[in-house]
């Protein structure tokens, strides 16, 4: 008799890598190797602060798109640091690949149903999670759903609103999202640069508007605005001007 499986609840995170049907069909080779070398550069940069933790964290990568799981007890404490463990490899996930190749990333992340194992992934959170990622996050951003800002709520070391214990932060759009930049200096990657090399990447992606689509344009604009944001409260300076414009 074959085995009888069931899905669990689990915290779940779709990422999209965005232009990543372009890197595939343009550079298939180049673009599988900087995937998986981004992949295992975020895990290494993460082990140092979860090592017991970080194993209870899945990854899998299928085509351009990220899958991390982490099955939950029913213990708040226990889950809370499972869920933050997955929040920074997210977050580590998102500064490697603007750090090494300027990729972006587009999300959401969710609590929920799922069963995955190494042959398949299934379950309701992980429908969620894509509907997050393909309706509602529109920008590089992970989106945060709701179940997972109302388990964060019951965090008693927080204020009322404020999560960026987390690094959740509430967009303009009223839309609570992963504010990945500050995670970066918690974690022990290799750049000794201090913020040099977002600076650079705020000056690409203003370069990159000029050219690009409409469609496109509108995410590199939120990927500006957010750089320069995160410059200007870590500086104090307003690299080019633009968070007048926000």
């Amino acid at each position: 008799m074959s085995k009888h499986y069931k899905t669990t609840t689990h915290f779940v995170a779709y990422l999209d890598l965005l232009g990543g049907t372009h890197l595939i069909q343009s550079q298939e080779d180049e673009s599988l190797n900087k995937l998986h070398s981004l992949l295992q550069v975020a895990k290494e940069s993460c082990i140092p602060n979860n090592k017991a933790l970080f194993p209870k964290c899945k990854v899998k990568i299928f085509s351009d798109n990220i899958i991390i799981a982490c099955k939950l007890t029913g213990n708040y404490e226990q889950d809370m640091l499972r869920i933050n463990s997955a929040i920074t490899l997210i977050s580590a996930i998102q500064i490697i690949g603007l750090e090494m190749y300027r990729y972006l990333f587009r999300g959401g992340a969710t609590i929920g149903n799922l069963f995955i194992d190494d042959v398949m992934v299934w379950g309701n959170a992980l429908l969620r999670a894509y509907e997050l990622e393909s309706l509602l996050a529109v920008y590089p951003r992970i989106i945060i759903d709701e179940p997972l800002i109302e388990m964060m709520a019951m965090d008693k070391d927080i204020a009322e609103g404020d999560y960026s214990k987390y690094f959740i932060t509430l967009d303009t759009d009223n839309i609570y999202y992963l504010d990945y930049l500050k995670a970066y200096f918690r974690l022990p990657h290799t750049t000794k640069n201090g913020t040099k090399f977002i600076e650079e990447s705020y000056i690409y992606y203003k370069e990159e508007l000029v050219s690009e689509a409409d469609k496109v344009c509108q995410k590199l604009r939120w990927q500006v605005l957010y750089l320069d944001k995160y410059i200007e409260n870590t500086t104090g300076e307003n690299v080019l001007g633009t968070a007048k414009e926000r």
